[in-house]
């Protein structure tokens, strides 16, 4: 005299771990509890009697389990099951051979069932876990706790169909049941931007937000180094859009600069309680290859939260594309598979040079709307403690930066020593751009520039020119590889970069240190600097400026905030006594750049109680 309801579940590969499990299979076990409201009674964990159990098990149904975010064992009864004849004692025997069913048992309170057409005895079983479970919830029915009130209250009753939607789960059909568990549209839509850049190709993230809000409120002209958040009413909702920082999509986190790290964190404190989606922004014309996985899972670690689950993957283009091109992309990428499925295959497409079409944007927000639904009407966790702590992070930091700014400026009152002929070395690792603004300096293509990865400097070379009415001598060096130990550099590198200082005698009065702003300094790279600067006598360093460059990557931010980010960064300024210049390889025509970087080399010469690095012949 039961009224028992039953809840069927995808099953999962017993050996894997749950990060090898479709995201669609762990969606349907997660809403399992959900169809039978407030919450049931019992787990039943079925296992064959023909099973052989690894020890690998154990994660694996550890980690499953998880997806449920309650003490699922307190409520659960191990369920063999045969389709063949089979004893109680054939069972015994399995359980004391088995470590592995041994361990299950004892996490479940040794509560077992065997079936073989004895349903009357399973109902006896059911019936001695209520006391059991009376106790561990402590509650007066026993039932785990796995709602959410805010579900409960919105979805009482979710139809069969919803928890049975394909892989096009955001198919206008979907969406169409989704509504159904909702009274209203959302009122307002938190969105946050995020993706990488590829080459030369911008990740299109602003211009996305642009399109998305209808107006132009994101800065396209320049990248984006700072988070920011807009609103405007799109739809009859109230809709918030954070821009973030791209990040390269093929290094890994630990060379992307701290600064951006820190922006990208503080992007879901923009939009209180949290933001309901992600966008990844992906263009249409990207080459993704298989590093992408391992930088975006990293980046996406910043958020210390279940991203995937909250993201839809969002395709650009700034030229008419159509649905079937994407979809071939799709087919010929094992990588956008990749990351599809790890979004439940939510995905859509925005054609950026239409901005007539605002049907593209409104599909896109219903889109949002019905993944709200899936995740129960939750946003992403925020924590708050985080929020509070990055803020006074970054407080401190442009305390820092401002105190580091005023010092240069103070410091460079001394004067400048005006010279009609400057001698000048470029030094730094092979990313780091010194061809290309040696010839910015020098005012003409002299250096050979390395821009199909298909060559670089190989021995030193050097060229003169007259800028600002003083003849330049500039070296070009090779560049070591960014991470190597200066034992894991050729011989042939190393006798090329130490008798750089050589072709321009008797010395130079500047050494010019190149460090893109792109990259994080980290340890190895810090310890790389060290050791091929000491191919030099350690007064080299008195003569040192460093010469940041990349210099529109930083945006709205200034390079003192990029060093007081950066231990390792703090360490190469200091080293040189704050000497460093900025320069923007954009644009290639701004003169004033040079020039107060030549005015900065003739104040350095000044401090100097030598006038040049003195090479020993």
């Amino acid at each position: 005299s039961r009224r028992v309801t039953v809840v069927d579940t995808p099953g999962w590969w017993w050996n894997w771990p749950r990060e090898n499990t479709p995201k669609l299979d762990q969606i349907e076990i997660q809403n399992s509890v959900h169809l039978c409201p407030p919450g049931p009674h019992v787990f039943l964990l079925v296992i064959p009697v023909g099973s052989d159990l690894s020890q690998l098990i154990k994660s694996s149904l550890k980690q499953h389990l998880e997806l449920f975010n309650a003490d699922i064992f307190s409520h659960t009864i191990v369920f063999f099951t045969a389709v063949s004849p089979c004893s109680d004692k054939n069972i015994e025997s399995k359980i004391r051979r088995s470590p592995v069913l041994q361990w299950i048992l004892q996490q479940c309170g040794n509560r077992k069932h065997f079936s073989q057409h004895q349903q009357q005895d399973l109902k006896r079983v059911l019936s001695c876990l209520w006391p059991v479970t009376q106790v561990r919830v402590g509650s007066s029915v026993g039932v785990c706790c796995l709602f959410d009130k805010t579900f409960c209250k919105r979805c009482p009753i979710l139809d069969y169909a919803f928890i049975n939607f394909n892989l096009n789960m955001l198919s206008s059909k979907t969406l169409t049941l989704c509504k159904r568990s909702q009274s209203h549209p959302a009122t307002e839509l938190r969105i946050v931007l995020i993706g990488g850049r590829y080459n030369d190709l911008p990740s299109g993230k602003s211009s996305a937000g642009n399109f998305i809000l209808g107006q132009n409120v994101f800065d396209t002209s320049r990248r984006t180094a700072q988070s920011e958040a807009r609103q405007q009413e799109v739809f009859s909702r109230r809709v918030t859009v954070v821009d973030t920082p791209g990040w390269w999509w093929n290094w890994p986190r630990e060379d992307t600069p701290k600064l951006d790290q820190i922006e990208i964190q503080n992007s879901v404190h923009l939009c209180p309680p949290g933001p309901h989606v992600f966008l990844l922004v992906i263009p249409v014309d990207s080459h993704l290859s298989q590093l992408i996985k391992g930088s975006l899972k990293q980046h996406l670690e910043l958020f210390n939260a279940d991203v995937f689950s909250h993201t839809i993957v969002l395709f650009t283009a700034v030229s008419p594309c159509s649905d079937e091109k994407i979809e071939s992309k799709i087919r010929r990428s094992p990588v956008l598979q990749w990351i599809l499925q790890q979004c439940g295959n939510r995905k859509h497409f925005l054609n950026l040079s239409n901005r007539e079409d605002r049907d593209q944007v409104k599909k896109l927000l219903e889109k949002i709307e019905t993944l709200i639904t899936i995740n129960g009407f939750r946003h992403c966790s925020v924590d708050r403690s985080q929020g509070e702590a990055l803020r006074k992070e970054m407080r401190d930091l442009t305390e820092r930066a401002s105190k580091r700014c005023l010092w240069v400026i103070t410091s460079g009152l001394g004067g400048k020593i005006s010279s009609d002929h400057l001698r000048i070395v470029m030094i730094g690792g092979s990313l780091a751009g010194k061809s290309s603004r040696g010839n910015i300096i020098l005012g003409k293509n002299v250096f050979n520039v390395n821009k199909n990865n298909d060559r670089r400097t190989t021995c030193s070379e050097i060229s003169h020119s007259v800028i600002e009415g003083r003849r330049l001598t500039v070296v070009d060096s090779p560049g070591w590889f960014d991470i190597n130990t200066l034992q894991e550099t050729s011989e042939m590198d190393k006798l090329e970069i130490e008798s750089s200082v050589n072709l321009c005698p008797p010395g130079p009065h500047a050494v010019l240190l190149f460090i893109p702003v792109i990259m994080n300094i980290d340890e190895s790279y810090l310890r790389s600097v060290q050791e091929h600067m000491s191919l030099f006598r350690e007064e080299i360093w008195k003569h040192t400026l460093v010469l940041f460059t990349y210099g529109d990557w930083l945006g709205v931010k200034t390079v003192e905030e990029q060093i007081e980010s950066d231990e390792g960064l703090q360490w190469i300024v200091n080293k040189c006594e704050n000497r460093y210049h900025v320069l923007n390889n954009k644009d290639h025509s701004d003169k004033t750049q040079v020039k107060e970087l030549l005015e900065k080399i003739e104040e350095m010469w000044a401090g100097n109680e030598k006038s040049y690095y003195e090479v020993e012949l």
